[in-house]
């Protein structure tokens, strides 16, 4: 993670702390592709996002492995993961 002045990325990813939040890469095409995070809750949604992503021509592995990153490093799944520890 690299984090700037208003500014967090992981790789081409980077966080928009706007409302609602997400994580964006840009397509080749200049346009953002966002992920709005209230829909990366779970680990299964994670997994159909990281899935989906991965059929997209233009995301390379490095993307992905940065996507996977941005999702660990913002914590999105804590409940769930405390609920499986107890």
């Amino acid at each position: 993670m690299v984090e700037t002045v208003n500014k967090v990325e992981w790789g081409r990813w980077e966080l928009d702390t706007t409302e609602p939040m997400a994580v964006i890469i840009r397509a080749p095409s200049g346009y953002p592709y966002d992920i709005e995070l209230s829909t990366c809750q779970t680990l299964e949604a994670q997994e159909r996002w990281l899935k989906h992503m991965a059929e997209k021509r233009w995301i390379t592995t490095r993307d992905l492995a940065d996507l996977r990153r941005a999702f660990k490093d913002l914590g999105l799944v804590k409940e769930e993961l405390e609920e499986r520890v107890s």
